[in-house]
């Protein structure tokens, strides 16, 4: 199943409400209890700004999460760049901040690392 919405801008409101429709219309939100497990994928290729529309865009991952935080604690966030330090990358992409905010709500678990282990990425010294 694939769900396409148009959306004029990366406005958080406009861009929340398009990512609840596709929740809605796939009936996905409805297969999803405080017990499930979420993997969220993310697209983050390499150290882009979001600008650039080469990774996914931290506002739409802010929605996502928003959205699936309300039926869900259990959200695994993460990808496997090419990039071989993740903390760098999603700082660049700007998604660094929305996943410790998440974090630090205990709504999000861990991130994938490069080599494809799981680990807590939010961890910096």
């Amino acid at each position: 199943m694939v769900i396409l919405k148009k959306c004029e801008s990366y406005d958080f409101i406009l861009v929340k409400e398009k990512v609840n429709e596709i929740f809605l219309e796939s009936n996905l939100l409805d297969k999803i209890n405080e017990k499930t497990n979420v993997f969220v994928k993310l697209n983050l290729v390499g150290p882009f700004d979001p600008s650039l529309g080469i990774t996914t865009h931290p506002i739409v991952v802010k929605a996502v999460l928003d959205i699936l935080s309300t039926k869900t604690k259990n959200i695994i966030i993460g990808d496997n760049p090419a990039t071989r330090d993740q903390i760098a990358t999603l700082k660049k992409c700007g998604i660094y901040e929305i996943i410790k905010e998440y974090e630090k709500n205990q709504k999000i678990v861990v991130v994938v690392s490069a080599q494809g282990k799981t680990t807590d990425m939010l961890v910096e010294e």
